[in-house]
């Protein structure tokens, strides 16, 4: 392979946007940085949510509780005024609180997982 290709390759997989631990790549393909889940996996019939914690404590299903384990418990020891970014698919569940600061940047990586979400299924 060439440099030109090489290059190619590169830029077309490089990353759309990031949030956290949280990489969306142009292939409809979500990396995960850090936890039990990580690594690359596919969007094709994943799940976002971006929940206030109040929201969140009212339920927390057995999927989210395997998800983030004994964490959802001081989930719903929170006030409730945060914000959480989760999301899960084939093989794969995340979670991650979103500090008051980045809560903007949080809505735009959900928006754009949403639709590389749409485009994967």
């Amino acid at each position: 392979m060439g440099l030109k290709q090489w290059v190619a390759n590169t830029r077309a997989d490089a990353p759309v946007a990031n949030f956290g631990f949280l990489v969306l790549h142009p292939n409809n393909e979500i990396k995960i940085l850090a936890g039990d889940s990580k690594g690359r996996h596919s969007l094709a019939g994943a799940e976002i949510a971006y929940e206030t914690g109040e929201d969140l404590k009212k339920r927390v299903t057995f999927t989210r509780f395997m998800a983030v384990g004994l964490f959802s418990l001081a989930i719903k020891k929170k006030s409730g005024g945060e914000k959480w970014l989760l999301i899960h698919g084939d093989g794969f569940d995340h979670i991650e609180e979103v500090p008051a600061k980045q809560q903007a940047k949080a809505l735009d990586f959900y928006h754009q997982v949403q639709q590389a979400i749409r485009a994967a299924s």
